[in-house]
């Protein structure tokens, strides 16, 4: 994480109100089917939030999650003899896209996502009432 992607990530802050979130970084490793799109940086916990991606041979799957950037430093190809280079940011990754142009076929699961987090954060709103027996 560099300086001037770390204060894009500030200007743009918590993108959970967002209908279609910015992707501000892209991660990969090139020996590796995993890429992971971060929207949002924790700099406290040194970790992302976004969208994990595997490429398969029927096209990607993926999920939102948080991933830790100290446990993406720390991945390694399995054969030490061969030079593959550890998991690196994007350069060329266009850091303005949305999510929905990236990955058009999973648009939906940000929405879905994004859903399931309204509800929790309802739910923990929410005060438990307590029944006198």
């Amino acid at each position: 994480m560099n300086s001037k992607l770390q204060k894009k990530f500030e200007k743009i802050g918590n993108q959970l109100h967002s209908d279609d979130p910015i992707i501000l970084a892209h991660y990969f490793m090139i020996s590796s089917p995993f890429h992971w799109m971060a929207i949002e940086f924790n700099e406290t916990a040194n970790t992302c939030f976004g969208y994990s991606y595997e490429i398969t041979p029927k096209g990607y799957s993926g999920i939102w999650c948080d991933f830790s950037l100290d446990e993406l430093a720390a991945l390694t190809h399995p054969n030490p003899e061969m030079y593959i280079p550890d998991v690196e940011l994007d350069s060329n990754f266009p850091n303005n896209y949305k999510f929905s142009e990236v990955c058009p076929k999973d648009s939906y699961t940000w929405k879905e996502y994004k859903n399931m987090r309204e509800l929790e954060n309802i739910e923990q709103a929410t005060p438990k009432l307590e029944y006198e027996r």
